[in-house]
């Protein structure tokens, strides 16, 4: 192998890039995945600082291939930011799929909320097949082309049509889609062609979601493509298998991300010689955990976000809660069990005599997309010293949080300093790197308590070849050249009780 290859996980939140060398080398990167003030794509940012590639200069010649697992059709679907699109539907039937298969979930709820469907409008069509797949009915076609016009007026580009018993007799949803094509629509999804089964509620939904998501995910899988020049681009499906870019449709992006994450744990288990795992992927919002027993387990019809969707996906299991929940209940264990002499069981009911409340929507348990809080140790090192200062036991700790990581294609290096007492730590460069660090305490001091003083500021500064100061935030990315000096002073923990 004479060029890079890329394996890319681009997340709600951060995007994960894995690069191997020609030589054989492996090069992580970890950036946030939206931050507009420095690059329009995290995955293409990364490779280009991977490769130590200028923005504008072609990057085909050196890579071999791009594979990526995305979450940019579940964001979309989640946070409802897809194309507007209008469902074409045999007269009679326009609120099908609103009624859907008339579950009830929780039988005995009385304030009822059922999600809004994905389409803006529906259009019914004059056309009609029998369930043996002969025409009860034949297409107007007159009809069906003044309507789509009409659409067409209004700004919609994207359709979904669904026929009755269109996977036995597809022949009036092609002649519809060959009238949208004339006139201009840009999206098209056929359910004889998206979902090709009997029942038109699960293939209505699925073609509704495949308009709904396939031109964000065009948008998307376009700006990559032309960064990357000609190189070969693969994306993560829902059902764990690569598809080309041109091919990737917003159906088979739901649970691209986690169906990656499980076909590497497949990987890793195999090469250690393990025939039964299971995979357990805690996020920030929810966890998600899948079996593996021999093969990839897989489903056929999901629920995600009150939507239905029929198609092939690997056996996924989501709960709600996430890391940041979780976090909090063991942050409430370690306090009380160390306020108290006696030995608590780490059992079930260990927690039983507490009643922790955590509201949905707030920073502890947030809802998605909701940015989550710092990592798993930040929050729960907050959440004690919070919990610690108001029963009035100890002052505000230095935290936990003072990473560094530096870097270029030759090298990288991750470090946690620690502190508590003023630590400080200097590093001097010998060669250009990109150089990152997180940390906290620079803004709000450690508080003091029982009368003590708050701790001290920690501190970030950089200080150029030339004499230049520049005092970096408590986040921040940056390029440093050689000679260049990063200083960090860790804070000091708050004061308890007066001298």
């Amino acid at each position: 192998m004479s060029r890079w290859q890329f394996w890319i996980d681009r997340g709600g939140t951060f995007t994960d890039i894995v690069a191997r060398t020609p030589d054989g080398r492996i090069v992580t990167r970890k950036l946030l995945s939206d931050d507009p003030e420095h690059y329009r794509d995290a995955a293409l940012h990364g490779i280009r600082g991977i490769l130590c590639v200028p923005a504008g200069e072609p990057l085909d010649g050196a890579i071999d291939s791009v594979k990526m697992g995305t979450t940019v059709g579940t964001n979309a679907l989640l946070e409802r930011k897809g194309e507007p699109v209008a469902l074409l539907i045999n007269r009679g039937f326009k609120d099908c799929l609103r009624i859907g298969y008339q579950n009830r979930p929780d039988i005995f709820a009385l304030d009822i909320r059922r999600p809004e469907p994905l389409y803006q409008t529906v259009v019914e069509i004059d056309a009609r097949v029998g369930a043996d797949g002969e025409v009860v009915q034949a297409l107007d076609a007159g009809q069906a082309e003044r309507a789509l016009q009409e659409l067409h007026d209004q700004g919609i580009r994207a359709l979904a049509i669904v026929l009755m018993h269109a996977w036995r007799y597809p022949q009036h949803e092609l002649a519809l889609a060959d009238i949208a094509e004339r006139i201009g629509f840009k999206q098209i999804s056929l359910s004889h062609q998206v979902s090709p089964l009997p029942k038109i509620v699960g293939r209505g939904d699925t073609s509704v979601v495949d308009a709904y998501l396939s031109p964000v995910l065009r948008r998307y899988v376009d700006q990559v493509e032309q960064g990357l020049g000609d190189v070969r681009l693969l994306f993560m499906q829902s059902n764990g298998g690569l598809v080309r870019a041109d091919a990737f449709q917003g159906k088979d992006s739901i649970l691209s991300g986690p169906a990656g994450g499980m076909v590497g744990a497949v990987a890793v288990a195999e090469r250690a010689g393990l025939q039964k795992i299971i995979a357990f992927d805690m996020g920030g919002t929810s966890t998600d955990v899948a079996h593996y027993a021999g093969e990839l387990e897989r489903t056929f019809d999901i629920e995600v976000a009150g939507v239905r969707i029929r198609a092939p996906m690997t056996a996924i299991h989501t709960v709600a809660a996430g890391a940041v929940v979780r976090s909090c209940i063991s942050a409430v264990l370690y306090v009380f069990r160390t306020l108290l002499q006696d030995d608590i069981p780490l059992n079930a009911g260990c927690l039983k005599p507490l009643d922790i409340v955590i509201p949905g929507g707030s920073l502890l348990n947030p809802h998605y997309p909701a940015a989550v809080v710092a990592g798993n140790v930040e929050t729960s090192q907050y959440i004690v010293d919070a919990l610690y200062g108001a029963l009035g036991v100890l002052a505000g700790s230095q935290g936990t949080i003072n990473n560094f990581t530096f870097g270029n294609s030759r090298y990288q290096y991750y470090e946690t300093i620690c502190g508590g007492d003023g630590v400080v730590r200097r590093i001097e460069f010998r060669e250009a790197m990109s150089a990152g660090i997180l940390s906290s305490h620079r803004v709000k001091p450690p508080f003091g308590l029982k009368g003590g003083a708050p701790g001290a500021l920690g501190v970030n500064r950089l200080v150029r070849v030339d004499g230049g100061v520049e005092l970096l935030p408590g986040c921040a990315e940056i390029q440093v050249e050689p000679n260049d000096v990063i200083i960090i002073e860790t804070p000091g923990g708050g004061g308890y009780g007066r001298i």
